[in-house]
C-alpha cells in the first residue's frame, strides 16, 4: 500500500506540472556567408516645409495644423524670417483669399506629397557598401510624421561582410529653416527605425532620434523569434490582416487606429492604408483627434518575429565633412556642422540569433514518466498495466456470458455455432466414432434394453 500511495502522489505531480503547459526558451547564434540587411526609414520630425506651403495651403490648413489662429493670423511670428512674415501674412487679403477658395477641391494627398521634404534635400549623401547608392533603393513611405524614405523596401540589399565600411552611411539635412510651429511639432532632428520588409514602420511609438551636429554609428542585430501559442503562451498564429500581407504589431496598430478614425470621422488620413476616402480639411482635426485616443488599440505579439536590436554611439562632426560633401556635390549654402546628421549603420558581424520557445513538458514526457514511476514502486511498466487491463476485460466478458447463460439458458442453447466451433465438433465426433468405440456403445444399449426387461 505503501509504494501505491507513493505511486500516486508522484503521478499527481507529475499530471499537475504537465497541465501547466510550461515552456522552455533555446537560444542560438548562427553564422552565416550572407546577411539580408533591413529595410530602413528616416524621417524629418517636421511634416511640411515653410516655403513649399501656398497661400491657399496656408488659408485652408493652417488652423487645422495649428500654424496659424482661426483668423489666419501666425503664431508665433518671431520664430519666422521676418521678409518671409511680412510676404505672406501682412501683405495679403486673407478675406478675399477665404472667398475664393473651397475645401472641396483641396487635395490632402497632394498637400502631403508638395509640401514634405525631399529626398534630395534630406539625403545629402547615400553610400552602400563605400559604393554610391542608386535613387531607385529608396520608396517614399508616409507615416505620422508625414513624407519618409524607405532604404532596402524589397530586400534587394545583401551584406558579405560586416563593418562600418559594408553597411549604409548617409549624410542627413535636417532643414531646420523650413520648420513651422504646429501642434505635432516640439522636436528637431530625424527619426530613423530598421524594420523588417514585411513590417510596416510606425515611426509614431517605435524608432529612435538623431539630433544634428553628431555622428552616430548604428550597429545592428538580426533576432528571429519564434513563440508557441495558447497553451503555452499568448501570441497570434495566422492572423487574419486587412490591409497588410503579415501580422505585425505596427501593422495591426495602423489597421486599428485606420478603422477607427473611419467609424468616427468617415474618412482616412495620407498615412492610413485601405481605400477608405481621404479626409477633407474639415474632417482632419477629426482624425487627428481619434488619432491621439487610439491608445486603446492592444495587439498581441507574433508568433514569429523578426527584430533588428542596435547598439549606438557618436561622435562629433568635423569640417571637413563639409568639404567633403563640397567636392561631391553642390550643396546648400546654409550647410554646416550644426545642422547635418551622419550615420554608419552597419552589421558588427555576419550571424544572426534565434529564440526558440519549445514545451518544457510534452506528452511523451508524462508517459515516460509514469512508465518510470511505475517500475519504481509497482515494479511494474505499461505493457503489463495494458496486460492487466486485458486481462479483466477478459474476465468481465467471462463473467457476463456465464450470468447470461445461467438466467437465460434457452437464448443460450438458440445461439448458433460459429463456423470454427462447428468444425470442432465435427471434428470430436470424428475421433469419437471409431469401430471400438460404436461397437462398446452397441454393447452398452444392449445392456440397457435388459435391464428395462427385467
Amino acid at each position: 500500500m505503501g509504494s501505491l500511495a507513493m505511486l500516486i502522489v508522484t503521478a499527481r505531480r507529475q499530471i499537475i506540472y504537465f497541465l501547466e503547459r510550461d515552456h522552455a526558451t533555446k537560444y542560438d547564434v548562427n553564422f552565416v556567408h550572407q546577411l539580408e540587411f533591413p529595410a530602413i526609414t528616416i524621417c524629418n520630425v517636421n511634416r511640411h516645409r515653410r516655403s513649399a506651403m501656398t497661400i491657399k495651403d496656408i488659408a485652408i490648413m493652417g488652423a487645422q495644423l495649428g500654424f496659424t489662429d482661426d483668423h489666419h493670423n501666425l503664431l508665433h511670428p518671431e520664430l519666422y524670417p521676418e521678409d518671409w512674415y511680412n510676404e505672406t501674412f501682412l501683405m495679403t487679403d486673407w478675406e478675399a483669399v477665404h472667398n475664393s477658395i473651397t475645401e472641396d477641391d483641396f487635395d490632402l494627398a497632394d498637400f502631403y506629397a508638395r509640401t514634405g521634404h525631399r529626398l534630395e534635400d534630406l539625403v545629402q549623401m547615400c553610400s552602400w557598401k563605400s559604393q554610391k547608392c542608386n535613387t531607385s533603393s529608396w520608396v517614399v513611405e508616409y507615416t505620422h510624421y508625414g513624407k519618409c524614405y524607405t532604404f532596402n523596401k524589397f530586400a534587394d540589399h545583401q551584406l558579405q561582410k560586416a563593418g562600418s565600411g559594408n553597411g549604409l552611411y548617409l549624410v542627413l539635412y535636417d532643414e531646420e529653416i523650413e520648420y513651422i510651429e504646429t501642434k505635432n511639432t516640439d522636436d528637431l532632428g530625424i527619426k530613423f527605425l530598421p524594420h523588417a520588409q514585411h513590417e510596416p514602420p510606425f515611426l509614431k511609438e517605435l524608432g529612435f532620434g538623431f539630433a544634428p551636429g553628431f555622428h552616430y554609428l548604428v550597429t545592428l542585430k538580426q533576432k528571429e523569434i519564434t513563440a508557441l501559442p495558447l497553451p503555452y503562451g499568448v501570441c497570434e498564429q495566422d492572423h487574419p490582416t486587412q490591409y497588410f500581407q503579415n501580422y505585425t504589431v505596427p501593422g495591426c496598430r495602423i489597421e486599428c487606429e485606420t478603422e477607427r478614425i473611419y467609424e468616427k470621422c468617415n474618412c482616412r488620413l495620407v498615412e492610413s492604408p485601405g481605400d477608405h476616402p481621404l479626409c477633407t480639411p474639415h474632417q482632419f482635426e477629426c482624425a487627428e483627434e481619434m488619432l491621439e485616443q487610439s491608445n486603446d488599440c492592444l495587439c498581441q505579439n507574433p508568433c514569429h518575429a523578426v527584430q533588428y536590436p542596435y547598439a549606438m554611439s557618436l561622435l562629433e562632426i568635423r569640417e571637413t565633412t563639409i568639404d567633403k560633401l563640397r567636392k561631391d556635390h553642390p550643396i546648400p549654402p546654409e550647410l554646416n556642422t550644426d545642422n547635418i546628421i551622419v550615420l554608419n549603420i552597419y552589421f558588427d558581424s555576419l550571424s544572426f540569433e534565434t529564440v526558440t520557445q519549445v514545451p518544457a513538458y510534452t506528452f511523451n514526457s508524462i508517459i515516460s514518466d509514469l512508465g518510470g514511476a511505475m517500475g519504481l514502486w509497482l515494479g511494474a511498466s505499461i505493457l503489463a498495466a495494458a496486460q492487466m487491463l486485458d486481462y479483466c476485460g477478459r474476465m468481465c466478458h467471462a463473467r457476463f456470458i456465464s450470468k447470461a447463460s445461467c438466467c437465460n439458458p434457452t437464448e443460450v442453447d438458440d445461439i448458433k455455432p460459429t463456423a470454427v466451433q462447428a468444425e470442432k465438433r465435427e471434428d470430436i465426433v470424428s475421433v469419437w466414432a471409431t469401430p471400438r468405440n460404436l461397437s462398446q456403445s452397441a454393447s452398452d444399449l444392449k445392456e440397457e434394453d435388459i435391464s428395462d426387461v427385467d
